[in-house]
């Protein structure tokens, strides 16, 4: 009976049911993490998971991406959907939500590398979908893109690893300043 009521191949034996508690962003945010039409449910999974972990204050999906309550998305994402707001919204929603945000686009060819960037400011993050790479909806709002240099000369990267590299850099430069200001 299990069997049948799961999507799994070998169900751990516990089954809820559970109505959508989808968290509200925070009234004050500096950290956004931004979502085009990222369709992969274990790279969001990763993703969200990540997130939380780098104390990003958001995420918002864009048009396109994949559903954040999928079974496998919940899955990779390990608990996050409890603690961390994540949002679908609109580009219209999207613009007016991070107008007051330094918007970086992640690129596989141009922008400035990302150890290079002050990521200490109130930002937002994009990441462009696995298929199609960033719509032209993500590069009008954001102002600057950020690199992750790829020397062994691979075309790009996971969203899922390219969006991990860019959270955790926000998350050592703004450690590196708090460092810096408490052994004042």
């Amino acid at each position: 009976m299990m069997k049948s009521a799961s999507n799994t191949q070998s169900p751990q034996g516990i089954l809820a049911i559970m109505s959508i508690q989808s968290l509200p962003l925070p009234q004050k945010y500096n950290f956004l993490l931004i979502l085009d039409a990222v369709n992969n449910p274990g790279n969001l999974g990763t993703i969200l998971r990540t997130a939380l972990s780098a104390k990003v204050d958001g995420v918002i999906l864009a048009p396109g991406s994949v559903d954040p309550y999928l079974p496998k998305v919940v899955r990779a994402a390990m608990g996050a959907h409890f603690k961390l707001p994540i949002k679908k919204l609109n580009w219209e929603e999207i613009s007016k939500i991070t107008k007051p945000l330094k918007m970086f686009l992640s690129s596989a060819k141009k922008g400035t590398t990302y150890s290079d960037v002050d990521l200490t400011i109130p930002l937002g993050i994009i990441i462009g979908g696995e298929t199609e790479g960033e719509s032209q909806f993500a590069r009008d709002i954001s102002t600057d893109h950020l690199q992750i240099p790829m020397p062994g000369g691979g075309e790009s990267l996971n969203a899922g690893a390219a969006a991990a590299i860019l959270m955790f850099e926000v998350v050592r430069q703004r450690t590196a300043i708090k460092n810096t200001q408490g052994s004042k």
